[in-house]
C-alpha cells in the first residue's frame, strides 16, 4: 500500500480511500453506481446476459445516465441569470 501511495504522490495523483461499506464517503460516484445497479436489475431481472448483451446494455445505461444534468435545472438557470447580470 505504501509503494502505491508513494508512486501516486510522485505522479501528482491524490489518493482517496473509500471503505467498502462507507457509502457516505463516495458521494456522487456512489450514487452513480447505485443508479447503474438499479437499472441493471430492472432491465435484466433474473436473466443472464452474455458478454455482448451486457456490453450493449452498459453502453446504453452510460448514455442515459450521462445525459442527465448533475444539478437541478433551476440551479443552472439561476447561474446563467447571475452570469448575465454580471455582464450587463
Amino acid at each position: 500500500m505504501a509503494t502505491v501511495r508513494d508512486f501516486m504522490a510522485t505522479e501528482g495523483c491524490e489518493w482517496k480511500f473509500i471503505p467498502p461499506h462507507g457509502t457516505h464517503f463516495g458521494g456522487l460516484w456512489e450514487a452513480a453506481v447505485k443508479s447503474v445497479k438499479y437499472h441493471l436489475r430492472r432491465t435484466l431481472g433474473s436473466q443472464v446476459a452474455n458478454y455482448e448483451e451486457l456490453c450493449k446494455l452498459l453502453a446504453e445505461l452510460e448514455v442515459c445516465l450521462n445525459s442527465r444534468p448533475c444539478v437541478p435545472y433551476l440551479v443552472i438557470l439561476s447561474t446563467q441569470v447571475t452570469c448575465l447580470l454580471e455582464i450587463l
